[in-house]
């Protein structure tokens, strides 16, 4: 697991540069990337974030695995 927090000024670079909409009262982005080789591990790895993540009432929790999406996020990360 690779976390990653984005401040406010990242986001808004990120979102003029790429594109990328993150929510206009959210400060701080937190990044979380899975990595299994079994889908199963994954979707346990997956959950139990999720509940973690949930518990701390945030503005969005957003999930992928679509490899598009993944690379765009990726791309727009390095471009900052």
């Amino acid at each position: 697991m690779i976390a990653e927090f984005l401040h406010r000024v990242s986001m808004e670079s990120i979102k003029k540069a790429k594109g990328i909409v993150y929510p206009e009262n959210a400060n701080v982005m937190l990044k979380i990337d899975l990595v299994s080789f079994e889908e199963k591990s994954l979707n346990v790895q997956l959950e139990y974030v999720h509940q973690l993540l949930s518990s701390f009432s945030p503005i969005q929790i957003k999930v992928t695995t679509d490899p598009l999406e993944m690379e765009r996020i990726y791309l727009a990360r390095k471009g900052v």
